[in-house]
């Protein structure tokens, strides 16, 4: 991956890190699975939503706030449709509701206003906590990358074809003797695994449910609050991962001048990767395969809110 291209992501990762900080450490977004048909069309019951606190909010916008009243506690997501100047308070409703809600709210009460919307996303966590669809996926998912895999063949067979070029050339003989250069998919799909996992523990979180984590969060627990446990672990995890990319990478350049040095004095190269850099894609591959079911679990554990 060039400069640019890490750039790029850099300038994408860190605005989206610091707006989809959690309220519960210090930032202005929730995270919240709502349920009930209240704001049909608008939201779709299962839809995964994200509010984001404001100084002062008006009238038609859609945001989530507390319940609690009649020994009910809960969060509610409906629109506001009327402002109270005088005891600067509203008045909400839902867009399939006949009635508006009881009571008005204040500023203090709203949770935020609500920035996005995902659909079936409640659904799709749902379906995939069955074993049965959980082995079609990866069924699918392995034959995808085999279709690939043939796709690439025949393209680059098809190239020499049109250069006129034997399937062996000299060129064919010595790019095999190179080394090829890693690649660190695994990487960035562990950096985003492990924001998921975050997220899903400050969902789980503000929606009144603990999760259960692992045996760091788990330790965590009883020594910090909960979302400063999961901040905690999240940073944790997050220095592991790309401290195991900096030293995969510095293993990964010793060897490949080693193997340049051979190549220049005609020996015969194996295929050699740093045992450091296998150790990396290991630990990238198990951190997504747990992370994946841990997902599952939380995502369908806590309750959905409803709308």
């Amino acid at each position: 991956m060039g400069n640019r291209s890490k750039l790029i992501i850099l300038l994408v990762v860190v605005p989206l890190v610091i707006f989809l900080w959690p309220s519960s450490v210090g930032g202005k977004t929730d995270f919240f699975i709502v349920q009930g048909k209240s704001m049909l069309p608008t939201i779709l019951p299962g839809s995964f939503i994200i509010t984001q606190q404001e100084s002062s909010y008006a009238v038609d916008d859609v945001v989530a706030y507390k319940y609690d009243q009649e020994s009910t506690k809960q969060i509610v997501v409906h629109r506001i449709i009327e402002y109270n100047a005088e005891d600067r308070d509203f008045i909400l409703q839902g867009d399939n509701n006949p009635k508006r809600d009881a009571g008005t709210y204040t500023n203090e009460e709203i949770i935020g206003e609500v920035k996005a919307v995902v659909p079936f996303v409640g659904d799709a966590l749902s379906l995939m906590r069955n074993p049965v669809i959980l082995i079609v996926l990866v069924g699918i998912s392995a034959i995808w990358q085999m279709e690939q895999s043939k796709k690439k063949k025949k393209k680059e067979e098809l190239r020499k074809r049109r250069l006129g070029l034997s399937p062996q050339t000299k060129q064919d003989s010595l790019a095999k003797k190179r080394p090829k250069k890693q690649s660190y998919t695994l990487f960035f799909a562990a950096m985003g695994m492990n924001i998921l996992i975050f997220i899903g523990n400050q969902t789980s979180i503000s929606s009144g449910i603990m999760p259960e984590g692992d045996a760091l969060t788990g330790f965590l627990f009883k020594l910090l609050e909960p979302s400063i446990a999961t901040t905690v672990t999240f940073f944790i995890y997050f220095m592991g991962i790309i401290g195991l990319y900096f030293i995969a990478k510095r293993y990964e350049v010793k060897t490949s001048v080693s193997q340049q040095k051979a190549l220049k004095r005609g020996l015969v190269l194996k295929k050699k990767s740093s045992g450091m850099v296998i150790a990396a894609h290991i630990f990238w591959t198990l951190f997504l395969l747990v992370g994946f079911l841990y997902l599952i679990t939380i995502w369908g554990d806590f309750l959905p809110i409803p709308n």
